[in-house]
């Protein structure tokens, strides 16, 4: 016996000392009692990521000092794509006990891309000891495929072009606005700034009859306080205006046109008409609507407002467009016939003709004579050569975007994408509007850019619009807000962005990822009455039905999803919202058309 215990202390020396791999090769036999979870078990992604949690718990003696042992996890899809995910390690100090074991909880997460669907959650073991040496244990699947559900998203995105046409202008007036910080009269550089279109128009020279200039400010305190406020921001325009007409216009003179400045008195009346012309519900319209109505000074009136709980909103969306001055120019251009117009301009493209030989909304109308994309591409991009105008720029983006939906190459899609949105954000910079600012987003949105989109979203609301074009604006800011994850945000958007079938769809989709499935199906009903039999409706409420394990219901309304949209037939089969009734009788039927 004694002779035994040497026999196997000398081994033990032995594996020490000359063979390290024995205690590696002990520990991947250990690793076999391991236990690794993943929450959720199966993987869902999460606005623009794939977010779960992972707890590994080992056996006692896993533990060592001279051997470490740790989990690396990646994601495979595709053919052989692999993406590294992260690494546990049982280090001192990096694990707790539970029920005697050591255990590690950490949360991992990694972007979201289409292509990565179907793909493997893979776990495999690692052991190293400190010469660094290294053995592997065999992957193990942990989760398999993604949860796609927080993409069946509904947007608009619509883009279109601002149109130009010399010869349709009724009274021949060029309208300007600009936007001040409150209590302040610098014509600003940045967002509210027409400065640049102002330039443009006076180099480029028309025959100008009349300037008129108004101004007002907001009901806010550190507006009301300086009665000449108003005032002082027509002189600041009128004093910019002149000083660039006589350094830049040759046709024009001082004396001949006609100045006229207005400033609007501190009143409540334009704040109403804003009010009322939001994106606000009645019930909060209403609210305000007592307060300004009531007793008491501005100053009164406002701190009023400031307790009301969406105040916010005015502070955002209505007090900056009340800073603001107006300028109207009366002006008088030259018209030439069509083919006239669409021949100089093939001749400023060619480099036949001077650039002169067109004013710059000639050059521009001249690409609405052209059917062909390339053809109306060289066109602006001559326009915005010439002129640098804000139309050009619009326009030339959309012709942009216009061609990345009917490229296939995703490398040039990619690149249309990108120079459509620098154009549109180029245009709304030199034309603060909510409608320039609302294409720049739709843009930027339909590229992926999420923050420069939602940005360019925040500024159209701000700069105000028709109550028809801000409930766009909403409802598209609510759909990218789910498409990141923002679920609370899209639906504060979706309180403003009225009732249509894209906000019924996307609230719907809101109440399913919070998993209120009592209250979401009325909201994909309500969509179905306005837009009836359509496929993305029927698909979400069948899958309301499978989480509720309705399985009637998910059938008939999978069945009806299909009829409309054969496509939806692959989405089901691969979709692991339906995976535990893949082999069912009922779930087979209602994939038949």
């Amino acid at each position: 016996m004694k002779l035994r215990i040497i026999y196997i202390f000398s081994l033990t020396f032995v594996c020490g000392q000359i063979l390290p791999g024995c205690t590696l090769a002990r520990l991947e036999k250990l690793s076999r009692k391991q236990q690794v979870t993943i929450i959720p078990h199966q993987l869902e992604v999460s606005g623009e990521n794939v977010l779960f949690e992972v707890k590994a718990q080992v056996p006692l003696k896993m533990v060592q000092k001279k051997a470490i042992y740790g989990l690396e996890l990646t994601y495979q899809y595709g053919e052989n794509k692999e993406e590294p995910i992260g690494r546990i390690a049982f280090n001192a100090g990096e694990f707790v006990y539970e029920n005697k074991l050591p255990t590690i909880t950490r949360q991992f997460s990694f972007p979201y891309s289409p292509e990565m669907n179907p793909g493997h959650l893979l776990m495999q073991g690692v052991i190293s000891n400190e010469k660094r040496r290294e053995k592997r244990t065999p992957q193990i699947e942990l989760a398999k495929g993604l949860i796609t559900t927080s993409k069946l998203v509904a947007r608009n995105n619509e883009v279109t072009y601002e149109l130009d046409n010399p010869k349709s202008q009724e009274n021949n007036f060029n309208t300007l606005a600009f936007y001040f910080d409150k209590g302040q009269t610098e014509l600003r550089n940045y967002l509210g700034t027409n400065v640049s279109v102002l330039n443009d128009f006076i180099e480029a020279n028309y025959k100008t009859e009349s300037v008129k200039i108004i101004a007002g400010t907001s009901p806010e305190k550190e507006e009301i306080q300086k009665p000449r406020l108003a005032a002082q921001r027509v002189q600041a325009l009128q004093k910019f205006y002149k000083h660039k007409l006589d350094v830049s216009d040759y046709r024009n003179n001082l004396k001949a046109i006609d100045f006229e400045t207005t400033t609007v008195r501190p009143g409540w009346d334009a704040f109403i008409k804003k009010v009322q012309n939001s994106a606000l519900p009645k019930d909060e319209i209403e609210k305000i609507l007592v307060i300004v109505n009531g007793e008491g000074s501005f100053v009164e009136k406002e701190e009023k407002l400031q307790k009301l709980e969406f105040y916010e909103y005015l502070e955002l969306y209505v007090y900056p467009v009340l800073r603001y001055a107006e300028v109207k120019i009366a002006y008088t251009p030259v018209q030439k016939k069509n083919y006239e117009i669409y021949l100089l301009s093939k001749k400023i493209i060619d480099k036949e003709a001077d650039k002169q030989v067109l004013t710059d909304i000639e050059l521009r109308y001249a690409a609405t004579l052209t059917p062909l994309l390339a053809e109306k591409q060289k066109i602006y991009e001559a326009a915005i050569r010439t002129t640098d105008n804000w139309q050009a720029y619009h326009n030339l983006g959309v012709v942009y975007l216009l061609m990345a939906k009917q490229e296939v190459r995703p490398a040039l899609k990619t690149e249309l994408l990108k120079k459509s949105a620098q154009n549109l954000i180029y245009a709304s910079h030199r034309n603060p509007a909510a409608n320039t600012f609302y294409h720049a987003a739709s843009a930027h949105h339909l590229r992926g850019n999420a923050l420069e989109a939602l940005q360019a979203y925040d500024y159209a609301v701000k700069l105000g619009g028709s109550k028809e074009l801000l409930q766009k604006v909403f409802a598209d800011k609510a759909a990218l807000e789910i498409e990141i994850g923002q679920t609370d945000d899209a639906l504060s958007s979706l309180a403003y962005a009225g009732t249509s079938y894209q906000n019924y769809i996307n609230k719907g989709l809101c109440y399913l990822l919070k998993e209120n499935h009592e209250q979401a199906p009325k909201f994909y009903e309500a969509a179905l009455k306005i837009k009836p039999n359509d496929a993305l409706a029927y698909y979400s409420l069948a899958i309301i039905a499978a989480r509720t394990k309705d399985e009637n219901l998910m059938a008939s309304y999978l069945k009806q999803a299909v009829q409309a949209d054969k496509n939806f037939v692959t989405r089901a089969i691969e979709d692991l919202e339906f995976r535990p009734y893949l082999k069912k009788d009922y779930f087979q039927a209602a994939l038949k058309r």
